[in-house]
């Protein structure tokens, strides 16, 4: 594995300052100690403190989307993407919500910054989406998971009491979302006076029917049927 590059380390060691010491803990001069860089190292990679949690923000974002893709190529569920990030979103090793308060002690301001974030956030409804999943389900995925996101940040009220039950649900929708998929493609193939459907080229065969659309025509998208695969243990954000 190749080591990771000075600004990476110092990112690392700036979200571990935010984690044990809240936001107001980061600075350049905490920075360089617990690195051993000079306040002048630093500054040569982010000019500003504002700057830094820019950074510090898009690479927490890269990771947790490895995370997603992780978890999702060893699931082989329906909506598998969406499962993943279900999971990652609700485990604070993963997530990291703390990062949120610096945002807001030092982004709050800043358009660019919060458009940024935005538009990350809106790519993850959009992979929802492409891996088939309707979009109102999508957007509730999103919206819940990033609402206790937001909480748990903000430290507003029993959020890690809430965080197994939450999940449960969400996982519950998305399996009912699925078992929905497969009802209304077996009533189209009913409806249809010849039992097949027309080209079987082009309609995908009858291995396809009565399977949810699915980005992954590969997966064994039985599962709903069988029963939720297991998850990956997540921690207790």
């Amino acid at each position: 594995m190749p080591r990771p590059s000075h600004r990476e380390r110092f990112l690392d060691a700036a979200a571990e300052l935010i984690r044990d010491g809240g936001p107001l803990e980061l600075t350049f001069d905490r920075l360089a100690d617990v690195t051993g860089a000079s306040k002048g190292g630093l500054l040569y990679h982010f000019a500003t403190k504002r700057e830094l949690v820019a950074a510090l923000l898009d690479h927490t974002f890269d990771r947790f989307e490895r995370d997603v893709e992780a978890r999702t190529a060893l699931d082989t569920r329906p909506f598998a993407w969406a499962h993943a990030y279900v999971d990652a979103s609700l485990d604070v090793r993963v997530s990291r919500p703390e990062l949120l308060a610096a945002l807001v002690v030092e982004q709050v301001d800043s358009r660019e910054v919060l458009h940024a974030c935005r538009d990350r956030m809106s790519s993850w409804q959009a992979k929802m989406e492409a891996d088939g999943l309707p979009r109102g389900v999508a957007a509730a995925i999103r919206y819940a998971c990033d609402g206790w996101w937001a909480m748990a940040a903000l430290d507003v009220g029993p959020v890690d009491d809430d965080r197994m039950a939450l999940a449960e649900e969400l996982h519950r929708r998305l399996d009912r979302a699925a078992a929905s998929c497969v009802d209304r493609d077996a009533d189209e193939v009913g409806r249809d006076p010849d039992g097949a459907g027309g080209d079987p080229d082009e309609a995908g065969g009858d291995e396809d029917r009565g399977r949810p659309r699915h980005r992954d025509a590969g997966r064994d998208l039985d599962t709903v049927a069988a029963g939720r695969a297991p998850r990956p243990q997540h921690g207790g954000r």
